[in-house]
């Protein structure tokens, strides 16, 4: 009985995270704001990533710096919430304008939830 039982209790926290059925489709980006100062200096980037999912999950955004024809000039990768799942409904403020440098022939921004996943 005891082998079975810790057999159970490994399957069962094995298979924990997997009860989260959360993608980046259940997150979104809001109040994306930019504010550039000067050519090579820090820029701000800010907004707030939203928990839509059912359950508590964390979730991976990029932000690209665009040029006039589209093209991808700049981009960087976070966790807005670091290791800490956010439950549902809630929210987590990033800022990465830091990791950017400023140049002139950035036109446009994007920003995407490119992951999600249960810490």
């Amino acid at each position: 009985m005891k082998l079975t039982l810790s057999g159970m209790l490994l399957c069962s926290m094995a298979a924990g995270p997997a009860f989260a059925d959360c993608t980046a489709k259940d997150f979104s980006i809001e109040g994306l704001k930019v504010e550039t100062t000067q050519v090579g200096r820090p820029m701000v980037i800010t907004g707030h990533l939203v928990n839509h999912c059912g359950s508590a999950a964390a979730a991976q955004i990029k932000i690209e710096a665009l040029d006039s024809s589209g093209n991808s000039i700049q981009s960087r990768m976070g966790w807005p919430g670091g290791t800490t799942n956010l439950a549902p409904g809630d929210s987590a403020s990033f800022s990465m304008g830091r990791m950017f440098r400023y140049s002139s022939d950035m036109a446009s921004y994007r920003a995407a939830v490119v992951a999600a996943r249960v810490w």
